[in-house]
């Protein structure tokens, strides 16, 4: 079994029981491990989905996937997240003349939208030390990351949600006019 194949979904478990580790009195640390940990599910989960996309899912090419998985960037996602959060309208010109994706659906401007929120929730549990987290906030997070998950599985097939995959790795260097 290939263990990167199940990451993001170990993840997302792991940063639920993250959340709820402490019955009684939730130790920030694990409260600020549980919100990081949940961008990295639905960072693993589009990574993933990516290089299956562009290398294909044969077991002889696990190598060339991880390699591949090696080359995104956070800061290239959060740009290209942002732009299809919101909607066709975010995004440049030849994106919207591309077949199939002159709308964003709902759905994958579910998954940029959710993407964006939780980098900025990830950094901030992870470099902001005069940050606090409650568990319930910390709970809400894992519940977006899973409808992040659910939204993704609807749409994971249409030309706009390939579109995005292609520019999480490549945002920067893909043409904008």
């Amino acid at each position: 079994m290939n263990v990167a194949a199940d990451l993001h979904g170990e993840l997302l478990n792991q940063a639920r029981h993250l959340a709820v580790k402490e019955p009684r009195r939730p130790r920030q640390a694990s409260l600020r491990r549980a919100v990081s940990t949940s961008y990295y599910a639905l960072f693993h989960l589009l990574t993933r989905e990516t290089t299956r996309l562009l290398v294909g899912t044969a077991v002889i090419d696990d190598n060339l996937r991880s390699m591949l998985g090696r080359a995104f960037t956070h800061r290239e996602m959060a740009d290209a997240s942002k732009a299809f959060r919101n909607g066709a309208d975010g995004l440049p010109p030849s994106y919207r003349r591309l077949p199939g994706a002159s709308e964003v659906p709902g759905e994958l401007q579910l998954v940029a939208r959710s993407f964006s929120e939780l980098q900025e929730l990830r950094n901030r549990a992870d470099y902001d030390l005069e940050s606090t987290f409650a568990r319930e906030d910390v709970l809400r997070v894992t519940d977006k990351t899973e409808r992040a998950f659910e939204a993704w599985q609807g749409i994971r097939k249409e030309p706009a949600a390939r579109l995005y995959l292609l520019a999480l790795l490549m945002w920067s260097r893909l043409p904008r006019t």
